[in-house]
C-alpha cells in the first residue's frame, strides 16, 4: 500500500487509498479518491464522467489492463473507487507511476509516483 492521502491538484482530487496485490497470475490495483472541496467546476464535472489510471511500466508507456477487473465504483461518502487488474510481476514493485485521465474525453491529469510498503497482518 502507498501513503495516503496524496493530492492530485491538476485532477482537483485526493487520494486516500492505493493498494497493490501481486499473485502469480495476476495484479490488482485498488484506488479511492474524492473530489477536493475546493475543486473547479469542470473538475467536478471530470469526477463525475469517471477518472480512470493508467499504471505506468519502467518505461513510462500504460501496462496492459488485465480482464477480470475493471471497474469505477461510487461510495457512500462520495468518493470514488476503482480496481484494475494487470498481469502477473515477477516480484512485487517498491513503487508505482499512476497517470490520471478522463475516461470520456482522455484528458490527462497528474502522473504522480508512490512509494509502495508491504501490508501490515494484524
Amino acid at each position: 500500500a502507498a501513503q495516503a492521502p496524496h493530492d492530485l491538484p491538476l485532477a482537483g482530487l485526493t487520494l486516500t487509498h492505493c493498494q497493490v496485490e501481486t499473485t502469480p497470475i495476476a495484479s490488482y490495483l485498488t484506488l479511492r479518491y474524492q473530489l477536493q472541496k475546493d475543486a473547479t467546476p469542470l473538475q467536478g464535472v471530470n469526477f463525475e464522467d469517471g477518472l480512470w489510471v493508467n499504471w505506468l511500466d519502467e518505461n513510462g508507456q500504460p501496462r496492459e489492463s488485465g480482464d477480470d477487473i475493471n471497474s469505477l465504483e461510487p461510495l457512500p461518502d462520495g468518493s470514488l473507487q476503482l480496481a484494475q487488474s494487470f498481469g502477473a510481476l515477477e516480484e512485487s514493485p517498491k513503487d508505482i507511476t499512476l497517470s490520471f485521465y478522463n475516461g470520456m474525453t482522455k484528458e490527462r491529469f497528474d502522473q504522480v509516483t508512490l512509494t509502495l510498503s508491504p501490508k501490515e497482518d494484524k
